[in-house]
């Protein structure tokens, strides 16, 4: 009779799945409880919802499907490293913090080693002028002529000119020579007229001076 009632209810299961899939949403049911009616006289089982759905021909009848909690394994083995996941993206800067306070003022540092004493600066500035003459006669006469610093003091540079406002030399004079003297108390010009000229023609010699 045990081996009759299981095959009918593996036959009404059987039923139940392929007449469509809306058993499936009720059998068993939430708490795991199967429902069944088998009949009285044959004992044929069928699986319905609920044990109000027998006939009067069908006594209810149901089983539990959960069974009894089994003994829990041993620990498998520890699995495989698994790769490393990408680079998540750079998050958005976070807004600028507020200013710090200011700081308490440091103590005044020691004062530093004199250094050594620089040159000595141009003093005594000097500027003199002396007025030469080229007298007039043949080609090439020779006229040297020399501004003449103060006592104690050094030429630091000179030059020659015409005599009028725009310091223009005459076309017939020409400068062979205009530099500091040997002595560099003075600068010394060597003039010559580069045509015979018949008056005499005046030149002026400057040189700018300072202390020695």
């Amino acid at each position: 009779m045990k081996h009759t009632l299981i095959s009918a209810a593996a036959g009404a299961l059987a039923a139940t799945v392929i007449a469509g899939g809306v058993a499936w949403a009720t059998i068993p049911a939430s708490n795991g409880v199967i429902n069944g009616c088998y009949q009285k006289i044959d004992g044929v089982l069928r699986i319905v919802d609920a044990a109000d759905a027998c006939r009067a021909s069908e006594l209810p009848t149901s089983w539990n499907q959960t069974g009894q909690q089994g003994v829990q394994g041993p620990t498998g083995p520890k699995g495989d490293q698994g790769e490393k996941g990408a680079t998540g993206a750079t998050g958005p800067s976070g807004p600028r913090g507020d200013t710090g306070p200011a700081g308490q003022k440091g103590d005044t540092g020691q004062t530093g080693a004199t250094g050594p004493a620089g040159p000595a600066g141009v003093s005594g500035i000097e500027y003199v002028t002396a007025q030469g003459v080229a007298t007039a006669g043949g080609q090439f006469g020779r006229f040297p002529f020399e501004a003449r610093c103060s006592a104690g003091k050094t030429v630091l540079g000179g030059g020659i000119g015409g005599t009028d406002a725009f310091r223009a030399l005459s076309f017939n004079l020409a400068v062979q020579s205009s530099e500091p003297s040997l002595d560099h108390r003075g600068w010394y010009v060597f003039v010559t007229n580069a045509v015979p000229i018949a008056t005499n023609e005046r030149f002026e010699v400057w040189a700018v001076c300072a202390n020695s």
